[in-house]
C-alpha cells in the first residue's frame, strides 16, 4: 500500500512540475504575442471544466483584484443536485 501511495504522489509531483513549466498547457496566440505587462481581460471563450487545459485568452497581472462570473451553457443541469431535491 505504501508503494502504491508513493507512485501516486510521485506521478502527481512530476505532472505538477511539468504543468507549471508549460509542458501540458500553453498560452493562446493572443496572449503569447502581447507584451508581458499587458493585462488581457476581454476574452469571450467558453470555459470547459472537462478540459485539463482551458485556454481562456486571459492574462492576469499579480496584485490586482479580479472578478469572474461563470454562466452555465444553455440546457445544462446538475443531475445529482436535481435528483436529490426532487425525491
Amino acid at each position: 500500500m505504501t508503494g502504491l501511495l508513493t507512485v501516486f504522489l510521485a506521478h502527481r509531483a512530476v505532472f505538477d512540475l511539468l504543468s507549471a513549466g508549460g509542458r501540458y498547457c500553453t498560452a493562446t496566440q493572443e496572449v503569447r504575442g502581447a507584451p508581458p505587462e499587458k493585462e488581457i481581460l476581454d476574452a469571450d471563450k467558453p470555459f470547459e471544466t472537462s478540459s485539463i487545459c482551458n485556454p481562456t485568452g486571459l492574462r492576469l497581472i499579480a496584485g490586482r483584484n479580479k472578478f469572474m462570473m461563470f454562466a452555465p451553457l444553455e440546457g445544462w443541469r446538475d443531475v445529482k443536485v436535481t435528483d436529490r431535491h426532487t425525491r
